[in-house]
């Protein structure tokens, strides 16, 4: 009586089709290290802009920021740690492309109040951003 399975060649062909349906199943789900390597490609983003030197500079790393804040938030992340990191640090970039903007016409219209409060506000992020980035790389790095 032959086996359910059909013949011995037969039920090689099918477990060799079933082992090679799994692997591509499995290998199409993202790893927490690439998932960590995209986000982390478009935090670094912010490290290279310029620093800025005048009303017109804020401005413009206001919209630059706004802009990776954006790309940011268009990365679909599975994981969800990464993806509570991905809310902070959206949350931060446009904290800080308000700030930056706030800045910007202060210093345009030569009002220092509004600008120490501006600043201050920028290095209150700045000290914010740190301890996500450490806990960032420490979740990624494991």
């Amino acid at each position: 009586m032959p086996s359910v399975f059909g013949y011995a060649p037969m039920r090689l062909l099918s477990l060799l089709l079933f082992i090679v349906l799994v692997l591509g199943i499995v290998s199409c789900s993202e790893t927490k290290v690439s998932q960590c390597n995209r986000m982390n490609q478009v935090v670094n983003k912010i490290s290279a802009l310029p620093a800025p030197k005048d009303s017109q500079g804020w401005l413009q790393l206001s919209s630059q920021t706004a802009a990776i804040g954006a790309e940011l938030q268009g990365l679909t992340l599975k994981d969800p740690v990464l993806v509570s990191f991905q809310a902070k640090l959206v949350d931060l970039t446009k904290e800080a492309s308000n700030s930056a903007l706030q800045l910007s016409k202060a210093l345009q219209n030569q009002n220092n109040n509004d600008r120490n409060q501006a600043i201050t506000k920028i290095e209150q992020l700045l000290k914010k951003e740190a301890p996500i980035i450490n806990e960032i790389n420490q979740y990624c790095s494991n």
